[in-house]
């Protein structure tokens, strides 16, 4: 496979954040194969920045991370972010991966976030129409179908995770840390992780008490491992875990550095994700839990697309959706446990595929 001569990784901060993790590492296993890569943020003089920072070859790529609230006020573009954009871009091959797209695109969905949304459309397809890039990824099926409405071929390449492999030495520590706050040694409880950004709609409290009932028939206990950045939702949704279900013992960890957090994933059972089932490609933190081998249980499937079916995610065997329908397959799903399969090697493999491949025409709506 020809590398390109560079690629400049274009996103609106590195300081924290899960775009923000996910550029920092793609431009790592980049790097790692050989090729020349350059992070820019948005900054007054990023144009600047990019022109001095990566070649000017014909051949040269930039890789624009968007996230619609990270370079405008609500998420609307104004023509002076999108001319911006296009100065920073001129002469170089252009790649962008939408993380998000606009809101009020759900059944149900408020009047004001329609109204939002469709600002938000508009701005982002005239972004688009204007860098006329030579592809375009997203995360997921139903962000591909809402472009593939609005006349754009995008192609879908889930988020890999942004957590390293644990080592034994991860392990030790995690074991240690546990025991700390009381739930190690060998009766310590099967655990559940809740990892990252939990969601206000997030509710999961039957699908956990199913699976304490579960833990409880093979005579063991069972508690709930938070760990990462909750925002602000997440205290209240884990109060809430609690006041459901009584006698329910959760263990919050905080940010720690991420042998750590690789370490406390290898140590549990499987992985509650609070993004919905439909959307759950976008997830940083789902990615984190499969790759860590545990199977992962999305407790929501609440978000409809307003204009079409609504599109499955990208099946993956360790992925379930948790339905009160009729009895959870526990067995089978906590069976469904691997060790460690990265996908960052993947995704950062499959970009220089996109960028190696013959020109192709431009995308516009």
């Amino acid at each position: 496979m020809k590398h390109p001569p560079s690629i400049t990784l274009l996103t609106s901060r590195l300081d924290f954040g899960g775009v923000a993790d996910h550029v920092a590492l793609l431009a790592n296993a980049l790097a790692e194969r050989g090729v020349k890569v350059s992070k820019v943020t948005r900054e007054r003089d990023f144009a600047r920045a990019i022109t001095t920072s990566a070649h000017t070859d014909a051949n040269s790529w930039i890789g624009l991370h968007f996230v619609a609230y990270g370079w405008a006020k609500h998420g609307v573009l104004k023509r002076t972010d999108i001319e911006q954009l296009r100065v920073a871009c001129t002469g170089r091959r252009v790649a962008i991966y939408l993380h998000e797209l606009w809101i009020g695109a759900a059944l149900g969905v408020p009047l004001k976030q329609r109204v939002f949304g469709a600002l938000q459309r508009r701005s982002l397809l005239r972004l688009v129409a204007t860098l006329r890039p030579e592809r375009l990824l997203t995360s997921n099926p139903v962000y591909k179908a809402m472009l593939a409405r609005e006349g754009l071929d995008a192609r879908v390449l889930p988020l890999p995770g942004n957590l390293p492999p644990s080592s034994e030495t991860d392990r030790h520590e995690a074991r240690a840390w546990l025991s700390s706050v009381g739930i190690g040694g060998e009766s310590r409880p099967d655990l559940a992780a809740v990892f990252g950004l939990i969601h206000p709609e997030w509710d999961a409290h039957v699908a956990v008490a199913d699976w304490r009932a579960h833990v409880a028939r093979k005579n063991r206990s069972s508690a709930i491992l938070a760990v990462g950045r909750h925002g602000s939702a997440g205290p209240r949704k884990l109060a809430a875990l609690r006041e459901h279900l009584p006698g329910l013992r959760v263990v919050s960890a905080g940010e720690q550095p991420a042998s750590l957090l690789a370490g406390l994933l290898a140590e549990c059972s499987l992985g509650l994700a609070t993004t919905p089932w439909s959307l759950i490609g976008k997830s940083g933190t789902a990615a984190a839990f499969m790759e860590a081998g545990l199977p992962v249980l999305v407790t929501r499937d609440d978000w409809r697309w307003r204009h079409g079916p609504t599109p499955s995610p990208v099946p993956h065997p360790r992925l379930w959706k948790w339905t009160g329908t009729s009895p959870f397959a526990w067995d089978q799903f906590l069976a469904a446990r691997a060790s460690f399969a990265p996908g960052l090697a993947q995704v950062a493999d499959a970009w220089l595929q996109f960028m190696s491949e013959p020109r192709t025409a431009p995308c516009a709506s």
